[in-house]
């Protein structure tokens, strides 16, 4: 969250998005979803506009499923900031404050 919120914001979003991109959901897609929400909500939290970010990294990603998803993680990117576990994650940083 702290380098999220520095000067090289941007940068650092585009380097989680990716390494989420390299990973590949090695073993359960729920722990990647997980990750990946909480990253797009800090972001958003902090100005930041996390969409063009996930589709610019779907572009490079896998097109097969891997082991532990059973979505393809260009789709997952490109279609992420629509996911309910988005939604949820926004409601609960919310409830928070």
């Amino acid at each position: 969250r702290k380098r999220l919120a520095g000067e090289d914001g941007a940068r650092y979003l585009r380097l989680g998005v990716a390494a989420v991109s390299l990973a590949n959901c090695p073993s359960d897609y729920r722990d990647t979803w997980f990750a990946l929400a909480n990253l797009v909500v800090d972001a958003e939290r902090l100005g930041l506009d996390p969409v063009p970010t996930l589709k610019e990294i779907a572009i490079i990603s896998s097109d097969t499923v891997s082991r532990g998803g059973f979505i393809p993680m260009n789709q997952v990117l490109a279609e992420f900031h629509t996911y309910a576990v988005v939604e949820e994650t926004r409601k609960k940083s919310i409830s928070k404050r």
